[in-house]
């Protein structure tokens, strides 16, 4: 077990109490705590390690002063007898083994207050000393002094920190004096001694009051036994005086007004605000002695720290505390309570006042008619001085009626949002803003606007109407239509503020529908982790906010479980698009931000993802499935749990009814198998971390160095690191360049989709090297759908056990491609062996040795 003991100086509280603890009835006198000699209330005689009691026998401590937890036979309360077990282990020299209260005698019989930690004692445990005015004047700080004693035999660090306490709840840590026993055993150990000291500053014990100090101590680093360890030596010494003024408080200042419209453009500096680009928003004013404007103390109220409870706060750049035109505290992140901390030379002298103010800048979009309010609802004075009554120190706070800090938005232009893409004579959404130089719109527009054809040669038409009032600064139309396929614009018109005139608009003869879903995915190792993406099959982009598509998820095949996402945003022509189940997860495992997230994407492996146009599975017209409907995917081939699907690169359109020969679906994949917002790929093998073809990183080309996947064409030149493939892997095309190498080693397998492509020449410094393995404990493994140009040179090595006997003489080799050739020297029959091949025109088995043969030559 690690011991060790430790010296401390303890300081007791001072609360109204009638019973024994540390007495202080002298002010500049130090009362000391050796654990040899009697202190009245604090210990009798010489401590023996004998208990707590509040009429202490010799060698006791007296319980009335002392409070203890963390010992496996209870925590000890002030007043208690507690004289047994972890409490009362009597006396010792060091190095024992038993967690408990101990009297150590660290030589010449000089003991003190010891510890021996343990599994279950005091890991954590404190120790509390208490301690009582009795000066007949108020305490207003407190010299701590102590002795930290180790006995360090055992090989694990302990912590023996301090803090001290008004009313025994709330501690207040000083952190200065934290200790912690060395994690190294000493050799020859023997007790070492570390003194500190501090100056408890700020106090107001009245006489008659308690204080409590506080040693807390618990494992810190190491394993096994711990130290002994303990505290000796506490010397307290008071200071008394006349304790300092808590009648302070902070007002709004007197006869200040509130700015009114503010003009929010002319304030937008993002720091270093100046009393010119800032606008004062609230002033304040310190009164040192409170609404009496007098208080005993002859001492001022210096304002350290205050905090406001700001309403529309998200409208706010910055804020800055001024004394005059100095700034003096500012904010660069305002929330909802923003605190200014670190203030200095803001104080109000002794019986008189301080005036402070608030000044804000703006972010580049406000809302309109938006009252600001400041509210003081923490502020914190230094405690030489004066100090507030309330934490609050009166809570004042800014008028936010009528004009009053109201943020004004005043327009001088239209802003439009359109879709990029429409169908003719399919209704539209588009939208007008009235606004300002940046964008925000203001609120109290209501003049009329007007939608016209700015290009294109088609009708622009609206069943509402093209000219409408703007709402609070706005008109949206949702049943806008176009005639003619071609690209058009279109322009907002009014007559009092400036024309916009839209992005250009495609017209399409009908929707493109051709989205499909290329990735399901629930990853073994973290299911957070999740997404399905989709993939635009079409020629041209899709724009969500003007045709409407769901992706709908429905669980185990329940009718009643299904979840719809409406999708958002646009996915161009060829382009990915992506919605994950948890952006904290996603952006950490992939390194980017999906297109969409939602919680409905939790498929587990057998929940079906379904797309559909116009609608949801409700109301609109499935485009493509992955799964069946009504269906649980657990028994069925379309089960994705702890693994992934992906769509082949020959799927070129979305098909409603989910076909096997479409999808690629492993036996497992974890996050680095995953491809998000990559389908039909063009990658390259690097090699630039190792060989493994199964890799995620800088071994392949990319954005993000996918392993590929079943869509992705895959090159590979010759390299320093030729890649070798011991897991299955799968590509579409593969094409091996000229003196490239491709190993796949026996339990490796490759499945080629597309076709397998290789050099024309076949001279030996140029020909790729595409190697098949084999030995004693299995083959390696290679499917191709199509063999491209020159893709028949390939060495597909076969294991042959040695001959032990006629029943196991004969064995079958079959190739995996036309017009093998027999090569290598243990390939090649020796002069006791035969090598037949099956001769399919003539019927027969050949004997390649002999170079013919009839039916009967193979038996």
């Amino acid at each position: 077990m690690k011991k060790f003991t430790f010296l401390i100086l303890l300081m007791a509280g001072l609360t109204m109490q009638l019973m024994a603890q540390l007495s202080i009835d002298a002010a500049s006198t130090d009362y000391t705590i050796d654990f040899d000699a009697t202190v009245s209330g604090v210990n009798e005689g010489q401590y023996a390690g004998t208990g707590f009691n509040p009429s202490p026998s010799s060698g006791q401590l007296d319980s009335d002063a002392w409070a203890t937890t963390g010992m496996s036979s209870g925590a000890t309360t002030f007043g208690g007898t507690y004289e047994s077990g972890d409490h009362a282990r009597g006396s010792s020299s060091g190095a024992e083994g038993t967690g408990g209260f101990w009297a150590f005698d660290i030589g010449s019989s000089d003991y003190i207050f010891g510890i021996q930690p343990g599994g279950s004692d005091w890991t954590p445990g404190t120790v509390t000393l208490k301690i009582t005015n009795n000066t007949g004047s108020t305490i207003t700080s407190l010299d701590i002094d102590y002795d930290i004693v180790v006995y360090n035999d055992q090989g694990r660090a302990n912590s023996l920190n301090f803090s001290h306490s008004a009313d025994d709840v709330i501690y207040t840590s000083v952190v200065a004096l934290d200790f912690t026993t060395p994690e190294a055993a000493d050799g020859s150990p023997t007790w070492q001694t570390t003194n500190r000291t501090t100056t408890i500053t700020g106090l107001s014990i009245a006489d008659g009051s308690n204080y409590y100090i506080r040693w807390e101590g618990n494992d810190v680093s190491g394993g096994g036994s711990r130290d002994e360890y303990g505290f000796h030596n506490i010397v307290v010494n008071a200071s008394t005086g006349a304790a300092n003024s808590a009648d302070s408080d902070i007002v709004k200042k007197s006869a200040w007004s509130e700015p009114t419209d503010i003009d929010y453009l002319q304030y937008s500096a993002s720091s270093g605000l100046t009393t010119t680009n800032s606008i004062e928003v609230g002033k304040f004013t310190i009164r040192d002695g409170g609404t009496t404007g007098s208080d005993s103390d002859s001492k001022p109220t210096g304002l350290i720290s205050v905090t406001l409870s700001i309403g529309n706060f998200d409208n706010i750049q910055a804020l800055a505390l001024f004394d005059g035109t100095s700034n003096v505290s500012e904010v660069t992140s305002v929330t909802a309570s923003t605190t200014f901390s670190g203030i200095s030379g803001l104080s109000a002298a002794d019986d008189a006042t301080k005036d402070f103010s608030i000044n804000a800048t703006f972010k580049t979009n406000v809302t309109d008619n938006d009252n600001l309010k400041f509210t003081i609802i923490s502020a914190s004075a230094d405690a030489s001085g004066s100090t507030f009554a309330a934490g609050d120190a009166g809570g004042a706070e800014t008028d936010d009626t009528g004009d009053n800090n109201k943020l004004v938005v005043t327009a001088d232009r239209l802003s439009m949002n359109t879709p990029s893409t429409v169908v003719i004579n399919t209704d539209f959404s588009a939208s007008v803003d009235a606004t300002d130089a940046n964008g925000s719109i203001d609120l109290d527009e209501t003049s009329s606007v007007t939608l016209a054809k700015a290009s294109g040669t088609g009708t622009l038409s609206s069943l509402t109407g093209l000219t409408q009032p703007l709402s609070a600064g706005e008109f949206a139309w949702t049943d806008v239509q176009y005639d003619v396929a071609e690209d058009f614009t279109i322009e907002a018109q009014s007559a009092t503020l400036t024309n916009a005139t839209s992005g250009i608009i495609t017209a399409q003869a009908s929707a493109n529908i051709d989205l499909i879903i290329s990735e399901v995915t629930d990853p073994s190792d973290t299911y957070q982790n999740k997404f399905v993406e989709i993939y635009n099959a079409g020629t041209s982009s899709v724009d969500f906010n003007s045709i409407t598509w769901y992706l709908s998820r429905q669980a185990n095949g329940s009718p009643t479980s299904w979840a719809d996402i409406q999708l958002t945003g646009t996915i161009a022509a060829g382009g990915k698009y992506v919605v994950a189940f948890n952006q904290t997860y996603f952006s950490g495992a992939y390194g980017f931000e999906a297109d969409q997230y939602s919680g409905s994407v939790s498929g587990n492996g057998d929940d079906g993802y379904f797309l559909y146009y116009n609608g949801n599975h409700s109301t609109g017209t499935l485009i493509d499935a992955y799964g069946v409907i009504d269906q649980d995917g657990t028994l069925f081939p379309w089960k994705y749990e702890n693994r992934k699907a992906v769509r082949l690169r020959s799927v070129t359109a979305p098909n409603t009814t989910w076909t096997a020969s479409e999808w690629d679906i492993p036996g497992s994949a974890a996050t680095d198998d995953m491809t998000p917002n990559e389908h039909k790929e063009d990658v390259t093998w690097a090699g630039t971390t190792d060989t493994d073809w199964n890799s995620k990183g800088n071994n392949w080309s990319g954005t993000w160095g996918y392993i590929p996947d079943a869509s992705f064409n895959v090159t590979v030149p010759d390299v320093s690191n030729d890649p070798v493939i011991s897991d299955h892997s799968v590509c579409n095309d593969l094409t091996l360049q000229d003196a490239s190498s491709l190993d796949v080693n026996v339990g490796g397998s490759l499945t080629v989709y597309g076709g397998l492509y290789m050099p024309s020449s076949k001279s030996p410094e140029t020909l790729a090297d595409f190697t098949i393995k084999s030995d004693a404990t299995g083959n390696g493994s290679v499917i191709i759908t199509t063999v491209g140009s020159n893709g028949d040179y390939v060495t597909v090595e076969r294991y042959i056990p040695a001959y032990t006997g006629s029943d196991d003489g004969w064995h079958t080799i079959a190739s995996p491609v036309d017009n093998m050739t027999i090569t290598g020297s243990n390939f090649y029959p020796g002069t006791n062996d035969d090598l037949y091949k099956w001769d399919e025109s003539n019927n027969i088995w050949e004997n390649y040795k002999a170079g013919w043969g009839d039916d009967n030559l193979y038996a």
